[in-house]
């Protein structure tokens, strides 16, 4: 996944990891969609923008069992 890529190059980017995320959600991949989304909430606990559509998303499937 270039996704992946990217982060093994630049880790804890938001984008590259919403972008892993989404794309591992769309794959059907819910673990690792819940992985990135848990590491996207993590670099972002202070965000300026907590209601971001991004980071809403996130929420809801990181909250998925």
């Amino acid at each position: 996944m270039e996704f992946e890529a990217t982060l093994k190059r630049e880790p804890n980017r938001f984008w590259s990891l919403y972008g892993a995320a989404t794309a591992a959600k769309r794959a059907g991949d819910q673990e690792r969609a819940k992985r990135y989304f848990n590491e996207l909430l993590k670099i972002a606990v202070r965000a300026d923008q907590p209601g971001r559509r991004e980071l809403v998303e996130a929420r809801g499937v990181a909250r998925q069992d």
